[in-house]
């Protein structure tokens, strides 16, 4: 009986061994696999930190597009405004100058008309000074 109970000692000392080696091989596969997560999140964490950035980078180049396109709308409204406002300018300096013209010309006629009335008169005067003489 001693060789039996000995057997049945050395399977059940091996069957320990074995489930010692299956309990220290699942804890370090569970143990990897915790790693292998705990790396994925940090990765997808710092892809989504990079991915955080950019659309930041994204949304303030847009601020800036939008804002450089706002600032160049006003600088050509004002510039057409200066334009527009030259423009009128000029026109009220033509349409000045065109009215003094049109006064220095009607000046002109009416002292025209005068001489020529005054030349008229004069002339009628001399010709009448003239028949006198002869």
């Amino acid at each position: 009986g001693g060789q039996e109970e000995d057997a049945t000692a050395t399977e059940a000392k091996m069957r320990a061994e074995r489930e010692e080696e299956e309990r220290k091989s699942k804890e370090e596969e569970e143990r990897r696999a915790r790693e292998e997560q705990e790396e994925r999140k940090v990765k997808e964490e710092a892809a989504a930190a990079v991915q955080r950035d950019a659309s930041a980078r994204e949304e303030e180049e847009e601020r800036a597009r939008a804002a450089a396109a706002a600032r160049e709308a006003e600088e050509a409204a004002r510039a057409k405004s200066a334009e527009e406002a030259a423009k009128r300018q000029r026109e009220e300096v033509a349409a000045e100058e065109a009215s003094k013209a049109e006064e220095t010309a009607r000046k002109a006629a009416d002292k025209s008309r005068e001489r020529a009335a005054e030349g008229g008169t004069e002339a009628a005067g001399e010709r009448v000074n003239g028949a006198q003489e002869q």
